[in-house]
């Protein structure tokens, strides 16, 4: 497939992202990882697609 898989920390309203995985597997070991790392931060994976590089939101 053509998807990625961004992990992205939240910290007081400031979205950064942690990294691209290309396995969603990988990108769920990590962000437990970071969870365990970083306390008290919401992590969360999203899909990213490779061919657009922001999220495109549809109109109409």
């Amino acid at each position: 497939g053509d998807s990625m898989y961004a992990i992205t920390a939240k910290v007081n309203n400031i979205e950064t992202i942690e990294g691209n995985y290309k396995n969603i597997k990988i990108a769920e070991r990590h962000l437990r990882r970071l969870e365990k790392k970083y306390t008290g931060t919401t992590f969360k994976i999203d899909r990213v697609n490779k061919k657009e590089k922001k999220t495109v939101k549809k109109r109409g």
